[in-house]
């Protein structure tokens, strides 16, 4: 990455960009600030050092006074590294010199060190911090001011200390040198950088520039009073005059809006001709909350009252970014949050003085073929879509390749792991044949008297990163990765990893999916979300996204107050009855042989090749109301049939969802003026109120299940699906009382 440089042990290794929203920007005169940033893990000796240095400050004449400002994640669990600020840096490996500063996970103590050719000396410690038991962020600020060394750390989202946690005077190093961030490896193999927010510096005594916290934009996106700006930055790929395709990217604003002279790029220009932005809604299905929710994200309208932008409309802009910023007047641009990132689906004109762009969400990528390749060989299959085999697949029908040498093929790539054919079956009977698992193909014995179906087990290892194993959210990971390319095996940037790791705690048992002809890659992740009791999108922020339908426990992502909700707007939209009965299908036959059964073949196994699955069931226990046979229009039994092999790991879903649906269940949605860019399908939010009998913590609590915002307005409307346990009396009814006047 241009903007940093990689030095000591980190030399040789590329600087990645793990989020970067927008370009590294100058925040005010003397210092500079940059978005998140990282490395990846080295192979090295524990002790070895690491950094990585603005560029922009080595030009600095002023850099021996500096500041640097980052954010570290920490948790009270052993570290693999320490990770810190770094000023006055010089040297090469076994020869480095600097000063840095850094939290120390095993304590929680802000050290003060200085390295003097390569050797490492504590120079003062703090009292120690509590960390909590999972990673949280902390701010650390680390200043060298002449003599005087200075650093502190909070955590992120409370106001900064006035205070320094640790101070001293050191003179044993003095000029200016590299400023940046510090590594030091602790356990062999594993030093890295891993940021989670950014890096800022200040030199010539300015102070490093902190952006707004979450909860200070929060409190000014509450302030109605407060005029909002947005900037977008939209893809678009144009043309020269020589007819040579040129992408840039149009930037464009509600309000004239130039970045700071300080900032880099400076005195960039964002034309203020935005008439209109998107608004942006997503919501899980009310009928199942599993799937794909339905997303909407509105049109860009910007002004061409005299023509001048008509080329605009045949420029190709299908496919292309557009990311979008919220703000405020006078507002730096690193200040600006970014609120949507999606895709140009369509250009058009919605006025004789307007151009119009329709936004959409990034599952458009996805709107493709998952199969890339074709069976082959000289059969009248040979230009139709290879078969894909997932995980483990009971009765699928393998497709001929070649009539000749009788081969055939049931995978379009390799098998990887402790894989195999299981069966081959002729009309249901078991025939030898001979596997070619390199290939996904085999070969039968003798010729075939009727349809020939296979049993396959891929690789089910939960390290598994081939597309072939199909197990918990390397299924998820794995599928996306064929589309989007997101990276090597096991790296998928492009994926919301905490939401998977809630989704995968609901998909660790055996699956098989088999996909014998075309299928859209979104059938084939429904597929998945589907059978695991959850739903899959991609939030605002362009990230992959999913997330299990359940009633959430304490702690909660979100806690919402009365203060926070608009009264008035609180309704319930859904009631759910208790249901009866869970019933989940498992061992999926993908073959349904109705007839067409050789006369040798049992009754148990005709019966087991024509059922479309087998059937579990799951009954919870009731109370009250709850009892089915006080609901008329109670569903007997829920069905749902899933990619689950075996009868343990259904019944288990079964049983988990049971517990759920088996009492009153609500969808119940509010206004409020929160920012829903913090916000996404399937977190978990607890209100404060106690309307409609919710009057215990564990009722007011739930999960979104759709989410509605008006970036002009700030009008936000959160729905959550909430579980109504509990007793609820008849205490204001009184009894009828009839006289003879209401008879006619």
């Amino acid at each position: 990455m241009a903007d940093f440089t990689s030095r000591w042990s980190f030399a040789a290794t590329p600087v990645v960009g793990i989020e970067i929203p927008q370009s590294p920007v100058n925040a005010d005169i003397g210092s500079y600030g940059y978005r998140t940033v990282g490395i990846a893990a080295i192979t090295c000796a524990v002790g070895v050092k690491g950094a990585l240095t603005v560029d922009a400050v080595d030009g600095d004449a002023t850099r021996d006074n500096a500041e640097v400002l980052t954010i570290v994640q920490l948790s009270s669990a052993t570290p693999n590294y320490s990770a810190g600020c770094l000023v006055r840096g010089s040297g090469a490996v076994t020869a480095e010199q600097g000063y840095a500063a850094y939290i120390d996970e095993a304590t929680g103590i802000v050290r003060i060190i200085k390295i003097v050719a390569g050797t490492m000396t504590t120079l003062a410690s703090s009292s120690a911090k509590t960390l909590a038991a999972t990673a949280q962020d902390w701010y650390l600020r680390f200043r060298a001011n002449g003599t005087t060394l200075s650093a502190k750390a909070w955590r992120y989202g409370v106001p900064e200390p006035t205070a320094w946690d640790v101070t001293l005077t050191d003179g044993s190093i003095t000029g200016v040198g590299f400023a940046g961030l510090f590594s030091r490896c602790l356990v062999a193999n594993n030093l890295s950088l891993d940021f989670p927010g950014f890096v800022s510096v200040g030199t010539n005594g300015e102070t490093a520039p902190r952006p707004r916290s979450e909860l200070e934009f929060r409190d000014w996106a509450n302030n109605d009073s407060n005029q909002r700006v947005v900037l977008c930055e939209l893809g678009v790929l144009g043309q020269t005059t020589g007819a040579v395709a040129n992408a840039s990217t149009a930037l464009l604003s509600t309000v004239p809006f130039t970045t700071r002279g300080s900032e880099t790029p400076r005195n960039q220009v964002y034309d203020d001709i935005i008439v209109s932005v998107p608004t942006f809604s997503s919501k899980v299905s009310d009928a199942t909350l599993t799937g794909r929710p339905s997303q909407a994200y509105g049109d860009l309208v910007i002004k061409n009252e005299s023509g001048a932008r008509d080329d605009w409309l045949v420029w190709a802009c299908d496919g292309r970014p557009l990311n979008m910023f919220l703000g405020g007047l006078g507002w730096r641009k690193w200040d600006f949050v970014r609120v949507l990132s999606g895709v140009v689906y369509e250009t058009y004109s919605p006025a004789r003085d307007k151009i119009g762009f329709r936004i959409r969400d990034k599952s458009v990528q996805l709107n493709r073929k998952l199969q890339t390749t074709t069976i082959g060989g000289s059969s009248a299959n040979a230009g139709a879509p290879a078969p894909i085999t997932f995980g483990k697949v009971f009765n699928a029908e393998a497709k001929l390749k070649d009539s000749a040498t009788l081969r055939y093929k049931f995978h379009d790539e390799t098998l990887a792991g402790s894989t195999g054919i299981t069966q081959v079956r002729d009309s249901g009977v078991s025939v030898a044949y001979t596997a070619d698992l390199p290939n996904g193909e085999f070969t039968l014995s003798a010729a075939p008297a009727g349809r020939i179906t296979v049993d396959v087990t891929n690789d089910l290892s939960a390290s598994s990163a081939t597309r072939a194993g199909l197990l918990h959210r390397n299924a998820l990971r794995t599928i996306i990765a064929d589309r989007l390319g997101f990276g090597a095996a096991g790296v998928y940037s492009g994926l919301r990893v905490g939401s998977l790791d809630l989704f995968g705690a609901n998909l660790t048992d055996q699956m098989g999916l088999y996909l014998p002809a075309e299928i859209n890659v979104m059938d084939a992740i429904d597929a998945v979300a589907k059978s695991a009791g959850g739903f899959w999108y991609f939030n605002r922020l362009g990230q992959f996204c999913a997330a299990l339908v359940r009633v959430p426990v304490a702690p909660f992502d979100h806690t919402l107050s009365v203060d926070d909700l608009r009264f008035d707007s609180f309704k319930i939209e859904k009631l759910f009855i208790p249901s009866d009965i869970e019933q989940l299908g498992f061992q999926q036959n993908f073959t349904v042989q109705a007839d067409g059964i050789a006369g040798s073949v049992t009754a148990a196994n005709r019966a087991l090749y024509a059922a479309a699955a087998q059937y579990t069931t799951a009954a919870p226990s009731y109370s009250g109301l709850d009892q089915p046979s006080n609901h008329i229009l109670r569903e007997l039994p829920r069905n749902r049939d899933t990619l689950f092999v075996t009868s343990g790991a259904a019944t288990t879903e079964a049983t988990r969802m049971a517990a759920i649906f088996s009492k009153p269940c609500a969808i119940v949605s509010f206004e409020t003026k929160v920012n829903a860019a913090f916000y996404n399908l399937g977190e978990s939010v607890q209100i404060n109120t106690e309307r409609f009998g919710l009057t215990t913590d564990a009722q007011r609590a739930g999960i979104i299940v759709a989410l509605e915002e008006n970036f002009d307005t700030g009008k936000v409307t959160i729905s959550l699906f909430i579980q109504l346990a509990g007793v609820f009396p008849i205490t204001d009814i009184a009894e009828p009382y009839v006289t003879a006047g209401d008879f006619y």
